[in-house]
């Protein structure tokens, strides 16, 4: 009996024609079909096994028949295991796991189609030159053929976020080491899983990201070859009637892993995450104590700040203003040009230092804007310059805006940018934001809604700059669209 070297576990739920969005694409089919071309003769090395779980549109009877269908040796192309429906994706990928025996799992969702013919060699090569790693992935590209994904950051200050989202799909790029695998592609390591598993059946969604963070806690690693390419056609299907995508079942569990590791998956407090998971996972990113955002900046970004400001005031009603990192004081100088008084925060030293002196008062000095001395509610303008991407943990600073606004206050939040080229360069870059990471990060958060401003509503450009203008936000009214970028 010949042994397969690796094991294709796929779990399925409703990926069928009468599941797509056009009622045409053969989800499940057409990944089978990938399968075949890609693999050719390679197909006598791997076992494939579905698990179905209570599927009720087509996908259970292309299943079947790719079940009865033979290839080289008279073997069975696949096998089916059908399930009742359960709903816990954890469970039927538990199942899987059970019931194949390769030392490396391609696991694939049913809406993925493979587009590289060498994926099984670059895996298995990856599994053999890399003696700790547990998890490889690869190039993931959306619907459309653009890059969606090339693994995700999740020790990072910036939160969850995919690396790499919006690319051109043949962008050259270096193999690389990031935080996680999404689970739609996702290979691992047999020995690792058998060390940390089996995936917890309590997380209807997340499983992989816990899952993942089990496997860094106990040494192993991950790896992207880009060079596996596949598209994930998540978007051609429509949604289904699982209580795990309903926004109940996400909250829960994102609770549930809340409760098992101390920290949220999709916006942590790195403090949090590292006294749980210690600084070989979480490593410290110092705040930048040597930037220079704010001082000795040129008229036209003096004008844009202060026409930000003004464009948010009202007549005769009163507004109580809050600077945040605008440096040596030429931001209030010139907005007490115009009668409009501003209390200034800074923690840099060598702001104050900058110091334009005149009349007003120079910024107060504070070790950690984490924790800003003022009433909870009483500020209704901040001005947050340019400070999250300086900050080792800048979930505190965006907590305390919103803890500090008032019921209609507005948070007008600058930040500076890198391209989706920049971060793959250098993945775990943080002093900078790619513009999907921003409205990632603030969604993730929960705390604030976006809100509409002027098409124009700085008067000079300033490249490199995001902005949002938002408001307090709960779970229920929370929405984030595109950042503003200052051109």
């Amino acid at each position: 009996m010949t042994f397969p070297e690796a094991s294709v576990i796929i779990p399925n739920f409703n990926n069928g024609r009468e599941s797509s969005v056009d009622g045409n694409t053969d989800l499940l089919g057409d990944l089978l079909n990938s399968l075949e071309s890609t693999l050719g003769e390679a197909l006598s090395r791997v076992e494939i096994v579905i698990a179905d779980d209570g599927s009720t549109d087509d996908s259970l009877a292309t299943a079947r028949a790719w079940a009865g269908r033979m290839t080289v040796g008279n073997r069975p192309f696949l096998r089916l295991i059908e399930l009742e429906h359960s709903g816990i994706l954890s469970g039927v990928l538990n199942r899987l796991m059970q019931e194949t025996s390769a030392p490396v799992v391609f696991r694939f969702d049913g809406d993925i189609v493979l587009e590289s013919k060498d994926w099984l060699d670059r895996g298995l090569d990856a599994f053999r030159s890399q003696p700790r790693l547990g998890v490889l992935g690869g190039r993931q590209l959306d619907h459309l053929g653009r890059v969606h994904s090339m693994g995700d950051l999740l020790y990072h200050p910036h939160g969850y976020q995919h690396i790499g989202a919006g690319l051109e799909k043949d962008v050259v790029c270096e193999g690389f080491a990031p935080d996680h695998v999404m689970g739609c592609f996702h290979v691992m390591r047999r020995t690792a899983f058998d060390e940390v598993g089996p995936y917890d059946t309590t997380l209807l969604r997340g499983q992989t990201i816990d899952l993942g963070v089990s496997l860094r806690t106990a040494g192993w690693t991950s790896w992207i070859d880009p060079e596996i390419v596949f598209t994930h056609r998540l978007a051609l299907r429509t949604a289904r009637p699982t209580n795990a995508d309903s926004p109940s079942g996400i909250r829960s569990s994102r609770a549930s892993f809340l409760s098992k590791w101390g920290f949220d998956r999709s916006c942590p407090d790195l403090a949090r995450m590292r006294a749980r998971l210690g600084p070989t996972v979480v490593p410290e990113f110092g705040s930048d104590d040597s930037d220079q955002a704010g001082i000795g900046e040129s008229d036209d970004v003096l004008l844009n700040r202060v026409e930000l400001v003004r464009g948010v005031l009202r007549p005769e009603i009163p507004t109580r203003i809050l600077t945040i990192g605008t440096g040596d004081g030429s931001v209030e100088a010139e907005l007490a040009e115009y009668g409009i008084s501003a209390t200034a925060l800074e923690d840099r030293l060598h702001a104050l230092e900058s110091f334009i002196g005149g009349a007003r008062l120079p910024p107060h000095l504070l070790d950690d804007l984490g924790g800003i001395p003022i009433e909870s509610g009483s500020i209704d303008l901040i001005l947050l310059d340019r400070v999250l991407e300086r900050d080792g943990n800048p979930i505190r600073i965006l907590a305390e805006c919103h803890r500090m606004l008032s019921a209609d206050g507005v948070l007008l939040l600058l930040a500076r940018s890198m391209t989706a080229h920049d971060q793959i360069r250098t993945p775990h870059r943080s002093d900078r934001f790619t513009a999907s990471g921003l409205r990632a990060f603030l969604s993730s958060s929960r705390l604030f809604r976006s809100i509409g401003v002027s098409r124009r509503p700085m008067p000079c450009s300033e490249p490199g700059v995001l902005l949002y203008a938002l408001r307090r936000a709960d779970d229920a009214d929370g929405s984030i669209g595109e950042p503003i970028e200052c051109l």
